[in-house]
């Protein structure tokens, strides 16, 4: 390659590295100025720890902590089985909806908080033969406070507990792990 290609070439390097930087240096400085267009479609983002927590309707969590202390909320998934036919003349594998399947959500909560106790309470119950299946909703909030929406899972009852980590190291709160089972669920 003779010199004046190379410096064309070095040329329209630099060009693309430099129209490149500036992409970057635009979204950044959009994502920071409270005057560019919002990226959620609701005008504010939603933040994964704005949530609270209702039991048959009851307020048992509320995001900042200002009521309960659930520190986080894992499985909260609706599955819609998978179904296969197939007929001789038909070349091809069918696949359809099936039945819905419930699942379980696992709730990270405060060892031996208010809440900690009601759920090992519930849980107890079934123990002594006291099936007490209850709905359950988490709800989503704004940084503002305001409600955004909310997951309603019914016929819902805890299936497990258990302790989180202990070290004797350990600086982190503990907590207590909820398992909870439901059949059904539907957005609010």
């Amino acid at each position: 390659m003779n010199g004046l290609k190379r410096i064309k070439v070095i040329g329209m390097v630099v060009a693309l590295a430099v129209v490149a930087f500036a992409a970057v240096y635009q979204f950044n400085a959009n994502a920071n100025d409270s005057s560019a267009p919002s990226r959620s479609i609701y005008g504010e983002t939603l933040l994964n720890s704005n949530f609270g927590i209702e039991i048959e309707g009851v307020a048992v969590s509320t995001p900042y902590g200002s009521q309960g202390s659930v520190y986080s909320i894992e499985g909260l998934e609706n599955v819609v089985l998978l179904t296969t036919s197939s007929t001789a003349a038909d070349p091809l594998v069918r696949k359809a909806p099936g039945k819905t399947r419930g699942g379980t959500m696992v709730l990270r909560v405060e060892a031996q908080s208010e809440f900690a106790r009601s759920m090992s309470n519930w849980q107890q119950g079934f123990r002594q033969g006291q099936i007490q299946k209850r709905a359950i909703s988490v709800i989503f909030y704004f940084s503002s406070g305001q409600e955004v929406g909310r997951v309603n899972f019914f016929e819902a009852w805890p299936t497990k507990w258990g302790i989180g980590k202990l070290s004797s190291e350990g600086r982190d709160v503990l907590t207590e792990d909820f398992e909870i089972a439901y059949e059904w669920m539907e957005r609010g």
